[in-house]
C-alpha cells in the first residue's frame, strides 16, 4: 500500500470548532450594516471594516493547518504530519504515553467527532503534547487498544448530592450568596445612611449628596452581578463534574465526568506521583473527604486536579480509594511537630485577625464611614477566625509516617489539608532544612520533591530533628538505578 494514503486526515470538525470566531466577527459586521445602513458599494465595504479580513485570515490559516495534519496509528506508536511552511513529524511510542484525555461535547457528537489528547513525561505542562481530532469510530479504537472490548461497570460513581456540595464549596458561589453580596448591600446602604445623615447634621455638600444618591443603587447592581457570576460559575462547575465515575483496567485508572461536554481520562497507575486525601475544614465539619492522584501530565487539563473520588464520607471514601489504588490509609512511625512549635503554623491569622480587632476599636474615632468600617472589620475578622481555626487544625494534624512503601505527609496547602501518599520510587530527593533558631530548638523543615510538570513538593515544617533521624533511618528510598537501588539513607548527614 503507498505510504500516503496510510495517514489519515483529522476530522473536519478541527476547523468547524474555530467558526465562534469568525461567526462573532461577523455577527459585528451584520449589525454595523443594520446601525450605519451605508449608501454605495464604497460606503459598504467601508462599512465592513477589517472584520471581513480577520473572518478570511482566520478561516484559511485553520483551513491550511487541517489540510496539512495526517496522523497514523501505529502497531507500537502514533505518527503525525503537520505544518504549513515548517513541516514536522512526530512519532509517540505507546509505552511512552502515560496518559489518554477523550473529549466529546454535544456539537462534536452532531459531527461524529472526538477529541484525543495524549502526554509524555517529556511534554510541556502548560498544554497537552499531541491532540487530534477523529471520528468518533476512530476514538474508540484509540480506547480498545488502551482498556480491551470489555465494558467495565464504574467501580466508584458520585453521588449528585456529593457534585452539588463540591460546586458549592468549591467553586465559592455559596461563598459569594452568603458572605460577598450581603456585605456589598449593607455597606452601600450603610454608606448611603451616613453620608444623608451628614447632610442633615452639616450643610449640604456635593460629594455626599453623590453618595447618598447613587451609593445604594449601585452597591445593589454590584452584588446583583456578583450573585449571577457565582450561580453561573456553580451551574457550570457541576455540569463538569456531573456523572463522576473511576475504574481501574489492570494498570489504568479511568475517570469520567460531564453533562453536556464528556471528558474521559485514562491514567498509568505506574507513573502516579503520589496520592492525595484532600479535606478543608468546611469538609472536616462535614465529615466529608475527597481523593485527587497526580500523574506526569493530568494537570495539563485546565481546572482539572486529577480527582478520582469525590466528597464522601471517611469509611466511603476509603474503601473506593483501597479499590483504585490499593492504598490502605493506615499510618506507622508517625512524626509530629514539636509541642512548642504551633505559633509558626498560627502566627499569620493571628496578626490579621489583631490587626482587624485594633481596626474596629479605632472606628470609633472616626467620624465618617464608621458604620462602613465596623461592619467590615466584623466580617473579615470572622473570616481570619475561620483562617486561624483551619491553621490550628493543621497543626493538629501535621505529621509524616509509613504506610507500606509509601511515605506519608499530612500538611496544608492553601485552605486544605492535603494527606499525601507517596511511592518511595517516585521521591526525586529529600530536603531537611534548618535555620539558627529550628537549630537552636532541635527543629528541622522537611520536603520532598517529586517529579511533575508543576514541580510538586509536599512541605511539612517544625519536626523534631532527632525523631526524623529515626524516621530517615527506617526508610530505605529505592531509586530506578541499580547501581544505588539498595543504599539506605544515613541520617547522620542531616
Amino acid at each position: 500500500m503507498d505510504k500516503k494514503r496510510k495517514f489519515i486526515k483529522a476530522h473536519p470538525y478541527s476547523v468547524i470548532r474555530h467558526l465562534k470566531i469568525s461567526v462573532l466577527l461577523v455577527l459585528i459586521t451584520v449589525l454595523q450594516q443594520f446601525l450605519i445602513r451605508p449608501r454605495g458599494i464604497i460606503a459598504l465595504i467601508g462599512s465592513l471594516g477589517i472584520n471581513a479580513l480577520y473572518v478570511i485570515v482566520i478561516l484559511s490559516y485553520y483551513i491550511s493547518v487541517y489540510g496539512n495534519f495526517r496522523y497514523r496509528l501505529e502497531n507500537r506508536a502514533i505518527h503525525i504530519h503537520s505544518g504549513i511552511f515548517r513541516k514536522k513529524d512526530y512519532v509517540i511510542p505507546y509505552s511512552r504515553i502515560l496518559t489518554y484525555v477523550f473529549y466529546t461535547n454535544v456539537l462534536s457528537v452532531m459531527f461524529g467527532a472526538a477529541k484525543v489528547s495524549v502526554d509524555t513525561p517529556a511534554g510541556s505542562g502548560r498544554s497537552h503534547d499531541v491532540s487530534i481530532y477523529c471520528s468518533l469510530r476512530r476514538a474508540r479504537e484509540v480506547r480498545e487498544r488502551i482498556l480491551g472490548k470489555e465494558k467495565r461497570k464504574p467501580q466508584y460513581r458520585a453521588r449528585t448530592l456529593s457534585i452539588l456540595l463540591m460546586s458549592a464549596f468549591w467553586s465559592n458561589p455559596v461563598t459569594g450568596f452568603v458572605f460577598i453580596v450581603p456585605t456589598i448591600v449593607s455597606a452601600g446602604n450603610i454608606l448611603g445612611t451616613e453620608a444623608r445623615n451628614n447632610i442633615v447634621l452639616n450643610s449640604l455638600n456635593y460629594r455626599d449628596s453623590i453618595i447618598a444618591e447613587y451609593v445604594s443603587p449601585v452597591a445593589a447592581f454590584l452584588a446583583s452581578v456578583i450573585m449571577m457570576a457565582w450561580a453561573v460559575s456553580m451551574l457550570l462547575f457541576f455540569m463538569r463534574y456531573a456523572n463522576f465515575c473511576s475504574y481501574r483496567v489492570d494498570q489504568k485508572l479511568v475517570v469520567s465526568r460531564g453533562l453536556l461536554s464528556r471528558c474521559t481520562t485514562v491514567l498509568d497507575m505506574g507513573a502516579v506521583s503520589y496520592v492525595s486525601i484532600d479535606k478543608s475544614l468546611l469538609m472536616r465539619l462535614l465529615k466529608l473527604q475527597s481523593c485527587t492522584v497526580s500523574v506526569i501530565g493530568s494537570g495539563k487539563m485546565k481546572g482539572d486536579i486529577g480527582m478520582i473520588v469525590c466528597p464522601e464520607e471517611k469509611k466511603k471514601a476509603e474503601r473506593n480509594i483501597r479499590r483504585l489504588t490499593g492504598i490502605v490509609p493506615r499510618e506507622s512511625n508517625i512524626v509530629k511537630p514539636a509541642k512548642f512549635s504551633i505559633y509558626s503554623y498560627i502566627y499569620l491569622p493571628l496578626y490579621v485577625l489583631i490587626g482587624f480587632i485594633i481596626l474596629y476599636y479605632l472606628s470609633g474615632y472616626m467620624p465618617f464611614l464608621r458604620e462602613t468600617t465596623v461592619i467590615f472589620t466584623q466580617i473579615f475578622s470572622a473570616v481570619s477566625v475561620w483562617w486561624l481555626l483551619f491553621r490550628i487544625y493543621s497543626y493538629r494534624n501535621a505529621r509524616i509516617g509509613l504506610c507500606g512503601r509509601c511515605i506519608t505527609l499530612c500538611g496544608f496547602r492553601r485552605l486544605t489539608l492535603k494527606h499525601y501518599f507517596i511511592p518511595m520510587d517516585k521521591i526525586q530527593w529529600i530536603e531537611i532544612s534548618r535555620t539558627p533558631f529550628q537549630i537552636k530548638k532541635g527543629t528541622c523543615n522537611f520536603r520532598v520533591h517529586l517529579y511533575s510538570e508543576k514541580n510538586v513538593t509536599c512541605y511539612i515544617k517544625q519536626l523534631p530533628i532527632a525523631e526524623v533521624r529515626a524516621f530517615l533511618s527506617k526508610c530505605r528510598l529505592r531509586t530506578a538505578y541499580p547501581a544505588v537501588h539498595d543504599l539506605p539513607i544515613d541520617p547522620s548527614t542531616y
